[in-house]
């Protein structure tokens, strides 16, 4: 059951960042190139955001379970 849920997460997750990526690269702004420098660093910035929401929960959760 984990690792099931493991893939999803990696899949949608995988999802949401080429869905950041292919926005900014549709900024007439920005060159190809750059707008792939962006997104990439904004989807990272979103995917560290989540980890550490990810982690605050987990460590509220496992502190009630002791």
């Amino acid at each position: 059951m984990f690792n099931t849920v493991q893939q999803i997460s990696g899949a949608i997750s995988t999802s949401i960042i080429s869905a950041v990526v292919a926005i900014s690269q549709m900024n007439p702004n920005y060159s190809k190139q750059l707008g792939t420098a962006i997104g990439s660093e904004h989807g990272f910035i979103l995917l560290i955001i989540l980890l550490l929401l990810a982690a605050i929960i987990l460590n509220k959760v496992v502190r009630r379970t002791k």
